[in-house]
């Protein structure tokens, strides 16, 4: 049984996570072996394999506590795993200051790849084909987990929203000194920015919809007042934040400036895909 670590299960990939103070810090290497050695006995007892080779950890600390990680040493089996400045989870590339450059860099290069390959047909479709490839192939990458890695710094947007760009382009056959703005509309894509905003909104509908599991429930709330107002939607974080410039850049922030910016008849949608279509139409609205 773990007793200092959380476990976050999916299929077959398996992570431990461990919060501590500094002033904990001293006993963290000793509480992280012996839940990892728990398991490792649990795994043998159950016929289970541990590829010790793919054993690796992360550590994240505040700027002025770097040095700290030079002293968390962890043993599986008796054999020290490695450290990491960044770690793939799920397919997003997490680093550990948590400038998300790496996922960028990441998503960058599999795009871009993607599409030179992928111009050589291109050519020989229609439009409307062109866009389903292209949208399947390329945009899909950038969609994916946005709303996790959407808070990096607009720098390293910035090479993302240049491959979209490179993405309309291919699909109207443009050469890259043309504006294609326009045709990003027409085609219902979204800059990371608006791509970002939209994922968090559609997020924040699914919180106050009960379509989350359970544990995101008290993530955001509708205010409850006891008068009549202009704001009847309008939604808060129940619980209580930390320090400003730690929390600026956290969802539930986000979500609550977002969601309390949009019209009241697009709040009050009964149904998800009611609420995704209309919220779609109203960004690009905006962006045009």
């Amino acid at each position: 049984m773990l007793k200092d670590c959380l476990p976050i299960l999916f299929a077959d990939d398996s992570n431990l996570c461990h919060a501590s103070n500094v002033e904990d810090f001293p006993e963290l290497n000793k509480k992280i072996n012996r839940d990892l050695d728990a398991t490792s006995k649990y795994m043998a007892r159950n016929g289970l394999y541990l590829n010790l080779e793919k054993c690796k950890y992360i550590v994240f600390t505040p700027k002025k506590y770097k040095y700290l990680a030079n002293e968390v040493h962890i043993h599986i089996n008796g054999e020290e795993a490695t450290q990491c400045d960044s770690l793939k989870f799920l397919c997003v590339e997490i680093d550990n200051e948590l400038k998300w450059t790496a996922h960028i860099t990441t998503v960058s290069r599999k795009v871009n790849y993607k599409l030179a390959t992928l111009n050589q047909v291109l050519q020989h479709c229609n439009q409307e084909n062109a866009k389903l490839l292209v949208n399947a192939m390329c945009i899909s990458l950038v969609r994916y987990c946005c709303s996790v890695w959407g808070t990096a710094n607009k720098s390293e947007l910035n090479i993302l929203n240049k491959c979209v760009r490179r993405c309309a382009r291919s699909v109207f056959s443009k050469n890259k000194f043309e504006n294609i703005d326009n045709e990003i509309v027409s085609l219902g894509w979204f800059y990371i920015d608006n791509l970002y905003k939209y994922s968090i909104c559609v997020f924040t509908y699914c919180i106050l919809h009960d379509l989350c599991p359970n544990y995101f429930h008290d993530f955001v709330k509708l205010k409850t007042t006891s008068y009549a107002t202009r704001y009847p939607n309008h939604i808060h974080i129940p619980n209580p934040m930390p320090i400003w410039k730690y929390s600026k850049n956290l969802i539930a922030v986000d979500a609550c400036r977002f969601w309390n910016n949009l019209p009241p008849d697009l709040t009050s949608c009964t149904t998800l895909r009611s609420f995704k279509l209309f919220l779609k139409n109203h960004i690009l609205s905006i962006t045009n």
